[in-house]
């Protein structure tokens, strides 16, 4: 019971670090689509945040609190 509880917990943590990272993203490529460059660059840049929010989101929520349970 303890187990799907905390595998529930790890889930929802990657939920919420997947839809943050996903909306910052959104805002940033909406921003550099707005300015006068190509849109794909733009896109291209807001797919780079998308990656690099949700590796951070990683390393530093969801790594830190798996190795603590350990």
């Amino acid at each position: 019971m303890v187990k799907n509880k905390e595998n529930f917990i790890i889930t929802v943590k990657y939920l919420i670090s997947l839809y943050i990272s996903i909306k910052i993203a959104n805002i940033v490529c909406n921003f550099f689509e707005k300015a006068s460059i190509n849109v794909w660059l733009a896109r291209g840049i807001g797919s780079t945040v998308c990656v690099l929010l949700g590796l951070m989101f990683y390393h530093l929520w969801i790594k830190k609190n798996k190795m603590e349970r350990v």
